[in-house]
């Protein structure tokens, strides 16, 4: 990369943890000015090419790892709470009119979890039993398309291009059967 030792230390450090606003200040950007120097330079396109470089130096050695990174973060990004458990409501009587004893009727939700062996228990960060129910959380999976769209790029790409390339990871997912 023929630019200035700057930009070269925002990519040496925006490599660390992809994060644009700590490696603009680390690269000696202003703090008040680091998020829109990140973000500016971030669209750069001898810095784009530049981290696109080096993530793919990253992974060039371990094409099934980038394979498989790719994979888990669409499994992440593209799964449902419906994948792990079902949720109905049903009517219930809750109780009799003092006055008439006709029944009142009041509706309870129902949630069942799907069996182990069912569902991806990969993605599953916590089930744990309260006094209440359960509880129950999935990976983050905002925070598996922002990292997908870092991956791949689509975090740089303008709207038409990010559109094709979701429709384009979503047939992926569909194709691994998700």
């Amino acid at each position: 990369m023929a630019k200035l030792t700057k930009q070269q230390l925002f990519v040496d450090e925006y490599m660390t943890d992809f994060n644009a606003t700590r490696a603009a200040k680390a690269a000696g950007y202003s703090e008040a000015t680091a998020y829109s120097q990140g973000q500016r330079l971030l669209k750069n396109v001898e810095i784009q090419a530049e981290i696109n470089k080096r993530c793919e130096e990253v992974t060039a050695g371990f094409p099934l790892l980038r394979k498989q990174i790719v994979e888990k973060l669409q499994r992440i990004a593209f799964s449902d709470i419906g994948d792990y458990l079902e949720y109905s409501t049903v009517k219930t009587v809750v109780g009799n009119d003092k006055d008439t004893g006709e029944p009142i009727f009041g509706y309870k939700t129902i949630i069942d979890l799907k069996d182990s062996h069912e569902v991806d228990t990969a993605l599953i960060t916590e089930v744990q039993e309260t006094r209440d129910g359960f509880r129950f959380k999935r990976m983050d999976s905002v925070k598996a398309l922002e990292l997908l769209a870092k991956f791949t790029g689509l975090d740089n790409a303008d709207r038409e291009e990010i559109l094709k390339r979701l429709e384009q990871l979503e047939e992926a997912a569909e194709r691994a059967g998700r």
